[in-house]
């Protein structure tokens, strides 16, 4: 509208607007020419048959029936949907349709979607918040299910990376003789009280129980054999 239908140009140029539509919202307006009252009229009949938030709002309706069941794990497609209920809300109440926000068919609709855990989940939430069932309580249990789930993703995320994190600083690679050879290494203390005598590998030049930095008999060898 503020680009085109605002814009000063003449209706011709405006008209080929309607090569953006396809099929059923086409096919209103086929018949109708370049001029001002004909693109007009294009406009009233287009915004009659798909135009107005309540064609929005049913929109969204639509988008939530048709998704899948949500997995129990799946933390974007969780997100996605709890999205689509919120907007609902807000577009519920800027119609005025408030009663529909209530336990009622929209309600049941959406509870249909989550898995047996993700009820009782609702349902015990529902106890400890004292709350009735409506599709406010259940936007309200979304949201803070949602930010649970994105925090456990990060926790595990971070406790998957630790490990690499040791072994990237505990393990160096020395040449020996033309080869390579892994040490292991820790360059602070407290790393090494962490793992403990029974996880310190073995020195790679006598096999004693101490690392290689401290072997005196590797420390011994001359420069030629090393």
């Amino acid at each position: 509208m503020s680009l085109v239908d605002q814009g000063g140009g003449p209706p011709n140029i405006k008209v080929r607007l309607r090569h953006s539509l396809t099929g059923s919202t086409l096919e209103p307006i086929r018949g109708l020419g370049v001029t001002q009252p004909e693109y007009e009229e294009a406009k009233q009949i287009l915004e009659t048959k798909f135009g107005g938030e309540r064609r929005k709002l049913q929109a969204y309706m639509d988008q939530i029936e048709k998704m899948r069941p949500l997995r129990s794990n799946g933390v974007k497609s969780f997100e996605k949907f709890a999205d689509l209920v919120r907007i609902a809300v807000v577009k519920l109440r800027a119609e005025g349709r408030t009663r529909e926000l209530q336990d009622g068919a929209l309600h049941n609709l959406l509870v249909t979607r989550f898995a047996d855990s993700q009820v009782e989940s609702y349902s015990r939430w529902l106890r400890e918040h004292k709350q009735e069932r409506s599709v406010l309580s259940l936007r309200d249990w979304l949201k803070e299910e949602v930010r649970i789930r994105v925090e456990a993703v990060q926790i595990a995320q971070g406790i998957a990376a630790e490990p690499a994190e040791v072994a990237g600083a505990s393990v160096k690679r020395v040449k020996r003789g033309g080869g390579s050879r892994t040490l292991f290494s820790t360059d602070n203390d407290q790393l090494r009280e962490t793992l403990g005598p029974t996880t310190k590998p073995p020195c790679v030049h006598c096999g004693g129980d101490h690392g290689v930095w401290s072997c005196k008999q590797f420390q011994s060898l001359g420069v030629d054999k090393c």
